[in-house]
């Protein structure tokens, strides 16, 4: 029952923006999520809604090659990938980071921006440099 009480109370004591944060956090993994499964799927209609701005315009111009809904499916099939931190980058933009991983031995860590104000859309992939 102490223990019951102190997460109460240690809940309560936690800041209403550390909160919201943390649900913000989670609504964007949600659209990486959705993200890399309209990757895996090659899912035309899935990406138009997720992704806004320039990001959007690439992929619509990709869709235009017949070829590439195939080479999503193939590059795509021996993939995964992992949440690493999630993190405000300006005023409704909350920067994912992740590791994907190609087969065994590739792997790649990429930021995506999430605008919050346009619905978790994701506005933009980007390399994370590699420190030396």
């Amino acid at each position: 029952m102490t223990k019951l009480v102190f997460i109460a109370i240690w809940i309560l004591a936690m800041p209403y923006n550390s909160l919201a944060f943390n649900e913000e956090c989670e609504e964007a993994t949600r659209s990486v999520e959705i993200y890399y499964s309209a990757l895996r799927e090659a899912d035309e209609s899935q990406l138009q809604n997720l992704l806004t701005g320039r990001l959007r315009q690439q992929q619509n111009t990709l869709f235009q090659n017949p070829y590439y809904r195939d080479h999503l499916l193939n590059f795509y099939a021996e993939f995964s990938y992992e949440v690493l931190s999630c993190g405000y980058t300006g005023s409704n933009v909350l920067q994912v980071s992740v590791t994907e991983q190609y087969g065994q031995h590739d792997q790649i860590n990429k930021y995506l921006s999430v605008d919050v104000e346009q619905g978790y859309r994701i506005v933009g992939v980007s390399l994370v440099a590699d420190e030396f």
